[in-house]
């Protein structure tokens, strides 16, 4: 019976003990968010130049191992604005996303979600979906869907002039 209650007192004592115990410390992520304002013209489509206004946000993460040790790097970007034809004024909603990592032990860069999305008036939008990308030092490979600069290297690589100037034109 002596053993019953022993038992019976310290259950319940070991897992208050445990609820203070804390986890093994490990290093934060630091992080660091700029947010910035852009506009000006920044391409040339012949005829016309393309400007535009952003706002947007950066935010870089270093991320690190139980030691402190750097272990990625993260870069998100977010955009949101207006591009438009200097001539004829022609507007497009023009937002943007990316996100990149970078492992610092490989050095191999990895861009995933990574998104283009012009909304044109009366036309609709179009999106660049840039799926998953995996750039190594020799070479990069596509993940998902297929990605407009895969389906670009059999007819050879799209400009930025050639996807938006017969849009806004």
């Amino acid at each position: 019976m002596k053993m019953t209650r022993i038992i019976a007192l310290a259950i319940p004592i070991a897992f208050l003990l445990m609820s203070f115990a804390q986890p093994a410390a490990a290093t934060k992520p630091e992080v660091t968010v700029n947010t910035w304002h852009d506009e000006g013209i920044w391409l040339d489509c012949g005829a016309f130049q393309v400007a535009g206004e952003w706002d947007g946000e950066d935010r870089y993460i270093y991320e690190f191992d139980n030691y402190g040790n750097p272990i990625k790097y993260v870069w998100d970007i977010h955009i949101h604005g207006f591009s438009w034809n200097t001539v004829s004024g022609l507007t497009i909603r023009d937002d943007r996303q990316s996100h990149f990592e970078l492992d610092l032990a490989t050095g191999i860069w990895k861009a995933a979600g990574n998104h283009w999305h012009w909304t044109i008036p009366g036309q609709g939008a179009v999106l660049i979906e840039g799926g998953h990308i995996r750039m190594y030092p020799d070479h990069y490979a596509y993940h998902g869907v297929p990605h407009f600069f895969e389906i670009a290297q059999e007819a050879g690589p799209l400009t930025m002039e050639e996807m938006l100037c017969p849009l806004l034109a």
